[in-house]
């Protein structure tokens, strides 16, 4: 009974892992001897697995879940007309420790693969002469990289969560998955450490582009490197001297991708793509970073950019997002297009959240910058961003439509979209079930460094003397430590990197002054170039997944909650007194764990916030 258990076991497991393998022998041996003798013995056998890394993450809930702490759980967002009851109470601040919400295993099914390879791939290497050292090598960094991004996404959510570089696969796995907890910021240095022992082995550039961006590569481990640091330096019980040290690391790695991507504009080596046409020489000439244009491309009536990021795909910017096609099988997602609105698997239509109506009620008509999110009629992300109605709730265009136009019908009504579309393929319009999920991109390399030279001028003060660097250029300049710069010279270079962002999506701005943020009396102190990051930051990455994990970075590094608080208390309001009372609490701002997981596993101890709630159900 046993080797039967044991052999339906594998059948899953591989079955899970998208291998096709025979069944014969299967009950003849223990599993772990099937697995090393029966499936780990080419090349082909780990190639499969990477694969399924890859696959997992976008056939699951995935990408579901992660939308749904990291845009849900914001204020970005509202409850749309088919909300189901367990998102609802997440997006309301009601979230019970039974809330499937709370449910982490789609994130642990990727960690495991990844260390399943990990385990396994070595043994292959010294059995099949076809798998040299130079491919174990990549595809060991491949693994590692998105282990390290999945718990990334845990601790940012979690906070403290259960840690293993094994794999789990035999009858004890779930114990072994769960056998012990740890907290966020040791899991962030184990994983920090892993990354920068593997970066190197990572392939720079694969000869088809679309690899390039759809599978780990150097610059994608370089990017979630600049995003870790970040996180660690926005810690307030830090010290100040490890704070600084963070902040350039997340300076340094962030520059790494941004110079992979200057390399591939210089060489124009993008097959089939004349990146020339599609670049805003504006913004390369002022700023120094060579951005896609919005306007004054092929794409003449649209916000070009856009629709090469989000409704193409695979775009010049993108610096790792993961695909819906692999080879030629497609890989429809519709847990994570229903967030927004697409139709399901039986053409019926299905949108859990829209656009919270504070995020802008109107369009806008003003030509002057300020520190509200869209001060300007100019930004082309107000336009597509949103999918505009007459009342205050709208849809979300992002992830959903390609094909924005900038005509106005309306006093608030543009006509935002065409049939989706995508390469050698057309769909129905509001179908985004075919969009690849972009994790990273060039211009958040920008903005990550924007936010380090900030935060590190606010701890610098100016105790540094100066050292003039007027006459460098933003590249040249890039090259200059952050602690070989002035409180002043940082916050300039932060400037120009915000304004190339800006920029890029207001592309008339430059002929109006005062509608850049270099407007002289908007910008002043450094809270001022604070929110004028975060702004930027909730522009540009508006309904990507990201905005929840700012504001927990932002509360991290000023050890309180009153911005997070001030940010979310309205549209926590319909969960009363109690809520605004949990929002300032610490913890409250990560989920608690699944009840079932403790039940599983008592060795898991549960969110402080939420243990009022076990003690009531206890008692």
């Amino acid at each position: 009974m046993k080797k039967i258990k044991k052999s339906v076991k594998l059948a899953t497991f591989v079955a899970a892992l998208g291998l096709g393998v025979s069944s014969c022998s299967l009950d003849l041996l223990p599993l772990n001897e099937v697995v090393l003798e029966n499936f780990w013995t080419d090349k082909s056998d780990v190639e499969s697995v990477v694969a399924s890394c890859y696959s997992q993450i976008n056939s699951g809930k995935y990408l579901h879940m992660i939308m749904a702490w990291g845009e849900g759980r914001s204020d970005n967002t509202v409850v749309g007309p088919d909300c189901p009851e367990s998102l609802r109470f997440l997006m309301k601040g009601g979230l019970k420790t039974t809330n499937e919400y709370c449910d982490w295993a789609e994130l642990y099914n990727v960690i495991n693969k990844c260390n399943t390879v990990l385990k396994y791939a070595p043994t292959v290497a010294e059995k099949d002469p076809n798998y040299t050292k130079s491919d174990l090598a990549v595809n060991s960094a491949e693994c590692k990289a998105l282990r390290a991004m999945t718990y990334f996404y845990l601790i940012k959510t979690f906070k403290n969560v259960p840690f293993t570089f094994e794999p789990t696969i035999d009858d004890n796995s779930i114990e072994q998955m769960y056998a012990e907890q740890k907290s966020d910021t040791e899991i962030l240095d184990i994983l920090i450490a892993d990354l920068e022992g593997c970066e190197m082995d990572a392939i720079v550039r694969y000869s088809e582009y679309k690899k390039t961006v759809g599978r780990i590569t150097r610059p994608a481990i370089d990017a979630l490197l600049a995003d870790m640091y970040l996180w660690k330096a926005s810690n307030a019980e830090l010290p100040v001297g490890e704070q600084k040290i963070a902040y350039e690391k997340c300076y340094v790695y962030a520059q790494k991708a941004i110079d992979a991507k200057r390399d591939i504009y210089t060489k124009d080596n993008i097959p089939g793509v004349n990146l020339t046409k599609l670049i805003d020489k504006k913004v390369l000439n002022k700023y120094g970073y060579p951005l896609l244009a919005e306007i004054e491309t092929e794409y003449s009536d649209v916000p070009a950019a856009y629709n090469q990021i989000f409704g193409d795909g695979y775009s010049f910017e993108s610096i790792f997002e993961n695909a819906a096609y692999y080879g030629n099988v497609i890989v429809l997602n519709y847990d994570f297009a229903h967030m927004f609105g697409s139709d399901n698997a039986q053409n019926q239509e299905r949108t859990y959240m829209l656009a919270d109506g504070n995020v802008m009620l109107d369009a806008p008509t003003g030509t002057t910058f300020n520190l509200s999110l869209f001060p300007t009629a100019t930004d082309m992300r107000s336009i597509s961003s949103f999918s505009w109605q007459d009342a205050a709730s709208f849809d979300v265009n992002k992830y959903c439509g390609h094909g924005v136009s900038t005509k106005y019908e309306g006093k608030s009504t543009i006509n935002y979209k065409t049939a989706g579309i995508i390469p050698t393929h057309s769909i129905p319009s509001k179908d985004n079930a075919y969009h690849n999920f972009v994790f990273y991109r060039l211009s958040e390399m920008l903005l990550f460094q924007a936010e380090a030279e900030i935060e590190y001028a606010k701890l610098l003060g100016d105790a540094e003397p100066s050292v003039k660097k007027d006459s460098l250029s933003a590249k040249e300049l890039s090259k200059v430590p952050l602690q070989a710069r002035t409180s002043s010279e940082l916050l300039d270079d932060a400037m120009n990197l915000i304004c190339a962002t800006y920029v890029r999506s207001n592309p008339y701005a430059n002929n109006v002054a005062t509608a850049l943020p270099t407007n002289k009396g908007v910008v002043q102190t450094v809270e001022d170039y604070e929110t004028c990051l975060m702004q930027e930051r909730r522009r540009e990455f508006l309904f990507e997944g990201k905005r929840y994990y700012d504001l927990v970075r932002q509360a991290r590094r000023e050890g309180n909650q009153t911005k997070f608080v001030n940010a979310l208390l309205q549209k926590y309001a319909d969960g009363g007194a109690s809520i605004a009372i949990k929002l300032r609490k610490k913890d409250f701002m990560y989920m608690p764990i699944l009840k079932k997981q403790i039940q599983i596993n008592p060795k898991l101890k549960q969110n402080s916030a939420y243990l009022d709630e076990e003690t009531l159900e206890n008692n």
